[in-house]
């Protein structure tokens, strides 16, 4: 009786496990929009130029991080290390944002400027996404 017991058990927490994997994928969903969002945040910059770019595109910016926050809020499963994972994802992210803008205002960079300064923004994301999802396919 006890083995059977320790065999439906290990079904049980194998089934709950998988389970959990499945459900922690919506970070990594979180991630890839997040790099994508920041690399189009930069290219808008780019594109528009600084005075438009912070009455157009940074209101976007907010409406997307609004967005996204509300779907991370609504989202019933959290990975192991979420928080370490993320604040160390928005430190990076913050980082290569702040060393764009401040290079690129007082120097009038080019196009190509925010462009690099937008796959910088993108990389703290992809990261996190590589670790991640790897967490979520065990």
């Amino acid at each position: 009786m006890d083995i059977e017991n320790a065999e439906q058990n290990l079904r049980d927490a194998e089934r709950i496990s998988a389970r959990a994997r499945q459900a922690g994928q919506w970070y990594c969903r979180f991630l890839i929009a997040y790099a994508i969002a920041s690399f189009l945040l930069a290219i808008g910059f780019a594109l528009v130029g600084p005075r438009w770019g912070a009455l157009l595109i940074t209101p976007l910016w907010m409406i997307f991080v609004v967005a996204i926050s509300v779907y991370a809020a609504r989202q019933r499963a959290a990975i192991r290390g979420l928080t370490r994972i993320h604040t160390l994802m928005i430190l990076g992210w913050s980082i290569a944002w702040v060393l764009t803008l401040s290079l690129s205002f007082p120097l009038h960079q080019a196009w190509w400027w925010w462009l690099l300064g937008g796959l910088l923004m993108a990389t703290p994301p992809v990261i996190a996404f590589r670790h991640v999802r790897r967490q979520v396919e065990r």
